[in-house]
């Protein structure tokens, strides 16, 4: 029984882990399509988000006004969606 509750831990937590690393990989994604289209400029989280981290309960990370322009041209932004909205004025690199 032992082994069956110790099988079910590791991968849960490996379901946990990986789960977590899926929104940091779009993440990590997003900032080299917005460093490829606007020069060496290295994006942060605040470039499109509110908040640095991701809330806790959920995971979700809410948009600031930029994210949700970026959002509205293309839920799942490409580098055509940056170069149409153009570069955040207001982020801090």
């Amino acid at each position: 029984m032992r082994h069956k509750d110790a099988a079910l831990t590791v991968f849960l937590t490996t379901l946990f882990s990986l789960s977590l690393a899926g929104g940091a990989l779009a993440n990590v994604e997003q900032a080299k399509l917005y460093k490829s289209v606007f020069g060496g400029e290295k994006p942060k989280c605040l470039t499109c988000h509110v908040d640095k981290l991701p809330k806790k309960e959920d995971g979700k990370h809410d948009p600031n006004d930029y994210g949700k322009k970026l959002t509205a041209v293309n839920p799942k932004p490409d580098e055509a969606t940056y170069k149409q909205v153009g570069a955040n004025p207001d982020a801090v690199y």
